[in-house]
């Protein structure tokens, strides 16, 4: 079920909310956004998520030249958040209400309650 909300794009926001938050020194935090980097942004990531090619690339350009700042996701944390409010959070909100709408007969069959709004 995560797959299908994209729960990448919740974990990258949390992560990069953080980043941004964070009083880390120069080097822990270009550490710190190569690490988020390799999991969420780069191509084949473990957590890839969807952003435009030109962000990714400011992305990496800022990392490969140690320029890295705690506003380096901010680009992408706006089209995440984009992303999740016309996809994610639409879809997720719509398999809980149908999953609310499904009621169980007590010989174990399923049943769609109507639901009047």
């Amino acid at each position: 079920m995560a797959n299908e909300f994209s729960i990448e794009n919740l974990f990258f926001y949390q992560v990069a909310e953080s980043f941004q938050n964070s009083d880390l020194d120069d080097r822990k935090r270009e550490q710190w956004a190569k690490q988020i980097y390799l999991e969420f942004i780069k191509d084949g990531g473990i957590q890839e998520i969807n952003i435009s090619f030109k962000t990714k690339a400011d992305i990496k350009k800022c990392i490969d030249d140690n320029t890295v700042t705690r506003d380096l996701f901010n680009e992408a944390k706006a089209e995440i958040f984009t992303l999740m409010e016309r996809d994610s959070v639409p879809r997720f909100v719509s398999a809980m209400n149908y999953r609310n709408s499904i009621d169980l007969h007590p010989d174990g069959q399923e049943r769609l309650e109507l639901q009047t709004i």
